[in-house]
């Protein structure tokens, strides 16, 4: 226990088996989240920390992710995990949760792709209604991406989204077992939205240094550059240089 009054706990090695994360979201805007009871006037602050976790080591084996009808298995382990969850109101009195989450060295195992070790940091406020992502930032090993993302219902989701990446295609090769992957840098950021199991997004690229080595083609060296749009399953570069 770091800090009674702070509700400030650090745990050395965490391992939880088949966990269940259920999160519930109707259309009439009730949820699964506990309900906070409005704080008496001059009785609590605007916003109060709930619990912080510092967990140097944790595994995930075995979970599963719900929201709604849609099921994501969950399995992870990392270094240096750090939670807290504030909680409080909005101006209108809505119940108004508050986290911050970083993750260093953490592996994520999803579908058939090779396990690839990363770093997150996360920030973000919930509502009963919405959800807000002020900064995601997911670094790879060459590679790194920072997101913002907005979804004004949680029972009819449909996210807006900007982003802003550097990639390094050698970690789409290896991460996604792509051998056919050329190598090169791209440096890239747009907006979109999903909705309607459709994504759509709009934004512009550079690369540089692409080194395709095929059996009958071979090359480095290449620049190149555009525009792109992203919609009904295809990607469009109209002004590709």
């Amino acid at each position: 226990m770091d800090s009674f009054w702070g509700k400030k706990v650090s745990l050395r090695d965490v391992r939880v088996v088949r966990p269940a994360i259920h999160l519930r979201f109707n259309a009439d805007g009730t949820s699964n989240l506990p309900i906070l009871k409005p704080p008496k006037p001059e009785s609590r602050p605007l916003r109060e920390r709930l619990f912080e976790f510092a967990i140097h080591h944790l595994e995930l084996d075995d979970g599963t992710l719900l929201y709604n009808d849609v099921r994501v298995p969950l399995v992870a382990q990392g270094d240096n995990l750090n939670f807290a969850l504030d909680w409080g109101f909005t101006p209108a009195g809505a119940p108004l949760y508050v986290g911050k989450l970083t993750w260093q060295n953490f592996t994520l195992v999803a579908r058939r792709y090779l396990p690839a070790t990363s770093d997150l940091s996360l920030k973000f406020s919930l509502t009963p209604d919405t959800l807000q992502v002020d900064q995601l930032n997911f670094k790879l090993a060459h590679s790194s991406f920072d997101i913002q993302a907005s979804i004004p219902s949680l029972a009819q989701p449909a996210v807006s989204f900007r982003y802003r990446g550097w990639l390094d295609l050698a970690d789409i090769r290896n991460f996604l077992r792509k051998a056919q992957t050329p190598g090169g840098l791209v440096d890239f950021g747009g907006e979109g939205n999903f909705s309607s199991g459709e994504w759509r997004s709009t934004g512009r690229y550079a690369a540089r240094d692409i080194d395709m080595k095929y059996q009958w083609f071979h090359s480095g060296g290449i620049s190149s550059r555009g525009t792109y749009r992203i919609a009904r399953g295809q990607l469009v570069v109209p002004d590709f240089e």
